[in-house]
């Protein structure tokens, strides 16, 4: 049976709505690729990030999915090394061919770098250490902003914050950009900027210390707490 079109998807923690599918859900996407023979390109770049981390769609339909994971996403933007288990040996084949068309190889000491960690069990002891730092920066989040006014994964690095329809992200980003928290407008994630919902999409992860993610929590705390009196009183 021949594939037709597919499409992309970031089954854990999505960029940059937080979104997580459950199991039933993932299970239906690959229902749905596998009756109509669908190609899944997953997109699991936070993948190892929960502490259970929740079966890939790739292991409901492995015949139609290329699942993708990276260590730039979980430990270090620096080690440009990914990994990929594609639907068959022969389109594995493919790919790599075509990979070295493009870029000959991945950085072979970044690999040799990520490979030794994970026969000694260092990639491992990282994950969960930067696992546990997200949670902390996770608590600091839930102190100082209104549980009401964002979403998040326990787990994950971003915040992301729905506004009210009249509410100007850019002023707020503004703002907020001296104090080193970053933040972006959230219509820079979407196709037509001109009907995005106004929405915020915070980092709460990268070199920021936790003092200066505090103070900067805070602020936008302060910045965003009408909008959320004013999307409370609208329900």
């Amino acid at each position: 049976m021949g594939h037709s079109a597919g499409g992309r998807s970031v089954p854990t923690n999505d960029n940059p709505t937080t979104a997580t599918m459950s199991v039933k859900r993932r299970q239906e996407l690959a229902d749905v690729a596998q009756r109509h023979g669908l190609m899944v390109i997953e997109d699991d770049a936070y993948g190892l990030l929960p502490e259970q981390p929740l079966p890939p769609i790739a292991s409901f339909a492995g015949e139609l999915t290329w699942h993708i994971a990276s260590v730039s996403k979980i430990l270090s933007p620096g080690l440009r090394v990914a990994w990929l288990r594609a639907p068959s040996l022969a389109k594995a084949w493919r790919l790599a061919a075509d990979m070295h068309e493009t870029a000959i190889m991945a950085p072979p000491l970044n690999a040799a770098i990520v490979a030794d960690w994970v026969r000694s069990g260092v990639f491992r002891q990282l994950t969960d250490a930067v696992r546990a730092e997200a949670v902390a920066r996770q608590s600091i989040a839930a102190r100082f902003l209104d549980a009401a006014s964002f979403t998040a994964q326990p787990e994950g690095y971003h915040l992301w914050m729905p506004l009210h329809h009249d509410a100007n992200p850019g002023e707020i980003v503004n703002t907020l950009r001296p104090h080193g928290l970053a933040i972006v407008s959230g219509d820079v994630f979407a196709v037509d900027r001109s009907i995005a919902t106004p929405a915020l999409r915070v980092s709460i992860g990268g070199a920021i210390s936790r003092d200066r993610l505090e103070r900067g929590l805070r602020l936008l705390g302060a910045l965003t707490a009408s909008d959320a009196s004013r999307r409370i009183s609208l329900v």
